[in-house]
């Protein structure tokens, strides 16, 4: 971020009004011509000044009168006894700017922006960035190792980038490859129950509710609305926040859900929003275990 913030205020120093061109040090003249806020400033203070006469506050000498050729105004480009500074005269005395550089420096701001966009084109299209280290490695179509498991999702334990993996042959075999399958643990509750209290008085918002998830499976929970559904999900994903009391079975396997079972879980509320032109796997890489719960 401070590359970034040196560079726009190098860039609006150096456009000739901040720090005027006879003033700005040669060596570092260059940054004039390859910096496109120049080109815009200049085309807008010429614009601004071109063709008006500006009427003067002072002069020098200031005891002398005003209307006689031994006077003039105090600002650059004035012209000894004239009561008036021309625009593009103060603009080209003090800053270099010209009225003939207005449309081409438009057609600069144009070729820059044009040039730009190819690099940035080109760059997107040929540099390749760096692979993510947390996503399942999908193999190429005829490159999948003959100890990966058809149909199931893939993890890769071969160290270097996953590119190495992808150029070798169908036959490619190793010891260092494993694979892993989504959820088979069968999650259900019994007799749940959850009360908490509103304005002193203990109200049941859950009574006595059972069910069951299918492992790999994207189970929808329906109901009217007001019915539990999101206070269901929360006590079952164990995401009540300390409020209320919550009583019942909820079992993995047969088993007590474990500690680490809400960093496991996700579910998708019915104020969530989702593109309707998501596929099931892309829904999946946004709910972790969606079929968990």
């Amino acid at each position: 971020m401070v590359p970034a913030t040196v560079l726009l205020l190098a860039l609006l120093i150096f456009t000739g009004f901040v720090i005027p061109y006879d003033y700005i040090p040669p060596w570092c003249r260059w940054i004039l011509y390859i910096n496109p806020i120049a080109y815009g400033y200049e085309s807008l203070m010429v614009n601004e000044f071109h063709g008006r006469n500006f009427t003067c506050s002072s002069h020098v000498p200031f005891y002398a009168d005003p209307n006689t050729s031994n006077a003039a105004c105090d600002v650059i480009g004035a012209v000894a006894g004239q009561s008036l500074v021309n625009g593009d005269a103060y603009i080209h005395s003090a800053y270099r700017y010209y009225h003939s550089h207005k449309w081409r420096n438009f057609g600069i701001l144009l070729v820059m922006v044009i040039f730009n966009h190819v690099v940035y084109l080109l760059g997107t299209e040929y540099v390749t960035a760096k692979k993510s280290k947390g996503e399942v490695l999908v193999f190429r179509r005829g490159f999948i190792p003959k100890s990966a498991t058809h149909g199931s999702d893939i993890e890769t334990c071969l160290p270097g980038p996953a590119s190495a993996v992808l150029e070798k042959n169908a036959g490619y075999e190793s010891s260092q490859v494993c694979t892993f399958k989504g959820s088979t643990g069968v999650f259900h509750w019994s007799n749940v129950c959850y009360d908490i209290k509103i304005k002193g008085k203990t109200r049941r918002i859950l009574d006595s509710v059972d069910g069951w998830i299918k492992p790999g499976t994207l189970t929808a929970l329906m109901g009217v609305s007001g019915a539990g559904k999101t206070t269901l999900l929360d006590c079952l994903a164990d995401r009540r926040g300390g409020v209320g009391i919550l009583t019942g079975e909820m079992l993995v396997d047969g088993k007590l859900r474990g500690g680490s079972f809400q960093r496991k879980t996700g579910y998708a509320q019915q104020q969530d929003l989702h593109l309707a032109t998501s596929t099931v796997r892309e829904v999946g890489d946004l709910i972790p275990n969606a079929g968990t719960v």
